[in-house]
């Protein structure tokens, strides 16, 4: 049955996907965007993704409404039966102390939640992250959606911690709503894939940025850092799935690949870009010592001090075998395709 969905962030790098996969899907879409100028954005990364301009000029409305302010986002879920919440400030975003992150990503998934309770809303599907599960006492290194990371360990990464604060706080509210609003939470891991349309360069993955790097030469040796991957296009369709199916109402489900070290990833790349690419020649092959990433991650904000915390442990999130019981679902696509798309 097509229904009409709220998408906070419709103009992100993974917002644009999740757009794309409902408007692909039948169903009718409502994005937000913090600034009216980025609608144009959203519509072109539609087209970009297949979806017929007449699908474009029917199905999809793009309203503004900012997750620092209440203004815009009851009129944006007036009418709508279900709501996707994605976006959050990006990851890369340097900030002084760890409130000025954990704050806006808390109260911003609060508003778009009174938002939904108050338009009678049934269904919300929320965008977490693995790391909610990632850093939960765990002498096994293999890790399922029951597990809870501790944000009171999570020194040093301020998104991540406040990315797990949110879901907390989405659940609680939830439960002390006693409202029949039901709510589903997709943990994923590193985000790759293509870029849609002129999605701007800071709501790009941090996953993304990394490969990037890779590519430009600007990662001239690796930590030994194991992550799982998921396919943008892939988590969308996720996405769409957990909205309609039965089964999903209050889960939290894990979206991740078996876990590949920056070596491994460097690897695929190599195998998967055209002959005589010039970036093989900058695709790193050395790994730096785990004592040499520690002292990074105590330096170094973001991604160093991210990788230090899990240097050399190979934590295993997925496939997660949860996702596949419960929704029946598995990505469509191996980890060196997506890579290779992220090239492109």
């Amino acid at each position: 049955m097509a229904i009409t969905v709220l998408v906070t962030g419709g103009s992100s790098f993974l917002g644009s996907h999740v757009v794309a996969a409902l408007l692909q899907a039948g169903h009718t879409v409502r994005a937000t965007v913090r600034a009216a100028d980025r609608a144009a954005q959203v519509r072109a990364a539609a087209r970009d993704a297949g979806v017929p301009d007449v699908t474009v000029a029917e199905r999809l409305s793009v309203v503004e409404a900012d997750l620092s302010r209440d203004a815009g986002w009851g009129a944006a879920a007036a009418g709508c039966t279900a709501v996707v919440h994605v976006v959050a400030p990006s990851s890369r975003t340097v900030v002084k102390h760890e409130s000025e992150m954990t704050e806006p990503i808390v109260e911003g998934t609060l508003r778009v939640l009174r938002a939904a309770r108050d338009a009678g809303v049934k269904r919300v599907v929320l965008t977490g992250t693995e790391s909610a599960v990632r850093y939960a006492p765990n002498k096994s290194l293999a890790y399922d959606e029951s597990m809870w990371s501790d944000p009171a360990k999570m020194v040093g990464m301020p998104y991540h911690k406040a990315k797990v604060l949110a879901e907390k706080a989405a659940w609680d509210f939830v439960a002390a709503e006693g409202v029949t609003m039901e709510l589903v939470t997709i943990l994923p891991g590193g985000i790759i894939g293509p870029v849609l349309g002129e999605v701007r360069e800071a709501s790009l993955s941090g996953t993304v940025d990394a490969v990037r790097m890779m590519l430009r030469g600007e990662m001239p040796a690796l930590p030994l850092y194991y992550l799982g991957y998921i396919d943008a296009r892939d988590l969308a369709e996720l996405h769409v799935l957990a909205l309609t199916h039965e089964g999903a109402a209050g889960q939290r489900f894990l979206a991740d690949s078996a876990p590949l070290s920056l070596a491994e990833v460097s690897s695929l790349l190599r195998a998967r870009l055209p002959a005589g690419s010039s970036a093989i020649s900058r695709l790193p092959t050395r790994e730096l010592p785990n004592f040499l990433i520690r002292v990074l991650g105590s330096l170094m904000p973001a991604f160093m001090a991210l990788v230090a915390v899990d240097v050399g442990q190979r934590k295993v999130l997925g496939p997660s075998e949860k996702v596949a019981r419960v929704l029946g679902w598995s990505p469509r696509r191996e980890v060196g395709e997506s890579l290779a798309d992220t090239a492109a």
